[in-house]
């Protein structure tokens, strides 16, 4: 080989070997966050679980609170199922009625 041929191929293999250093730093770069977001998401487990450990206290706010809550939400219930129990009988009821009325002014005894 001549040495503008020597020269290139040196460029080449130069130019080979730094995308080759370029692309391992990314990939250690990705690997520390990597570590670094593991390493967090380990010690919010570890807060996670020993917050859990730890017995619940007798009166809590948010435990009042979410009984309270559900309380509501059971009478809203039964409330609902009877407005949904009034409205089944709704269209029957008013037929009776216009019906009755109808009788009424059309002087018919019901």
């Amino acid at each position: 080989m001549s040495g503008a041929a020597d020269d290139q191929a040196g460029s080449k293999i130069d130019d080979k070997i730094e995308a080759l250093r370029l692309s391992v730093d990314r990939l250690a770069q990705g690997l520390t966050l990597m570590l670094e977001a593991q390493a967090a998401q380990g010690e919010m487990l570890r807060q996670l679980l020993q917050a859990a450990s730890q017995p619940a206290p007798a009166e809590s706010p948010v435990a009042q609170a979410l009984t309270k809550l559900s309380a509501t939400i059971g009478a809203q219930t039964l409330l609902l199922q009877a407005v949904g129990r009034d409205l089944e009988r709704l269209p029957a009821e008013v037929g009776r009625e216009v019906a009755g009325g109808l009788r009424a002014v059309l002087g018919e005894v019901p």
